[in-house]
């Protein structure tokens, strides 16, 4: 079941990376939208991030070499879902951050997410 999570996790995060390079005024568009939703729409993102990170948790506990990747990944969007969920302004004040002029930060993000998710899938090839 680790493989498959890392496999999922891998080609999710270089396909998102991609996405967000390329398409990144739909993506800050869709960020202004979620923000201008308010608190309703925290607690939603909140709930989302819950169930992937202890879905990635809950099969994917690995703490060696690159396969750590995944399972930070997991922990990180479980932080993200409970601090949503608690303080759902917080979600607000980040998003805060993307407007369209700051198209730079949104694509190197695009950027870091394949690289992370190339690096993940590479692990993953290694481990089949």
């Amino acid at each position: 079941m680790e493989q498959a999570v890392a496999f999922m996790i891998g080609t999710s995060a270089v396909m998102l990376g991609l996405s967000l390079f390329i398409h990144w005024q739909d993506w800050s568009g869709w960020l202004r939208m979620l923000r201008a939703q308010g608190r309703p729409a925290a607690l939603m993102m909140g709930y989302l991030h819950l169930i992937i990170g202890t879905f990635i948790v809950g099969f994917h506990w690995n703490w060696q070499g690159w396969s750590l990747l995944v399972t930070l990944i997991g922990v990180k969007a479980i932080a993200e879902g409970v601090v949503y969920a608690l303080c759902p302004k917080a979600m607000l004040a980040m998003l805060a951050w993307c407007e369209p002029r700051h198209y730079t930060l949104l694509r190197a993000t695009g950027l870091f997410t394949v690289a992370v998710g190339a690096i993940i899938l590479r692990s993953w090839l290694q481990g089949v």
